[in-house]
């Protein structure tokens, strides 16, 4: 199995008052980010049976660009990947899925836990920047410590490898 975890693209700075930070929406540069990283993804030859997210609008909005970038897809939003959810409840999710490649949206900093979880216990940080991805592949059942880490690329490594598949 196949897991790409995906940051949402940028939604600004949240503004003070309840609820605000969980309704923030990606911004201008934010849609052009995740467009730049479904391409990306689209080169290095992501192809997800499934599309889950976080059901933050940020999330739910990069996760919709990937889709239409990727091609038709389900997106399932799912509130295993929002914020401060727990990384075992989600390979629980996962291990039934059926599906072999997922891609998951969702946000800092539980996506570097979720993946820091996946590769191994303890100690682990991995920090995506807004529209970093990164790939994990299980060879069994996906579950905390049976991960193995295959990359991680943030939006300026995606974009120095556009520029590259240009020439």
């Amino acid at each position: 199995m196949e897991l790409y975890l995906v940051r949402h693209g940028d939604a600004g700075r949240g503004l003070p008052g309840a609820g605000a930070d969980a309704a923030r929406e990606l911004t201008p540069e934010g849609r052009k980010a995740s467009r730049g990283t479904a391409k990306a993804l689209r080169a290095l030859g992501c192809r997800p049976d499934l599309i889950i997210t976080s059901p933050l609008p940020r999330a739910l909005q990069t996760a919709g660009i990937i889709a239409a970038a990727l091609g038709p897809g389900k997106v399932k939003k799912s509130s295993l990947l929002a914020p401060g959810s727990a990384p075992a409840a989600f390979f629980r999710w996962l291990s039934g899925a059926g599906a072999d490649v997922v891609l998951a949206a969702g946000h800092m900093p539980h996506l570097g836990a979720l993946a820091a979880a996946a590769i191994g216990p303890g100690g682990a940080e991995l920090e995506f920047r807004k529209s970093g991805v990164c790939l994990i592949s299980f060879d069994g059942s996906p579950g905390a410590g049976r991960g193995k880490l295959q990359w991680l690329l943030q939006p300026g490594q995606l974009k120095a490898l556009k520029k590259a598949w240009k020439k």
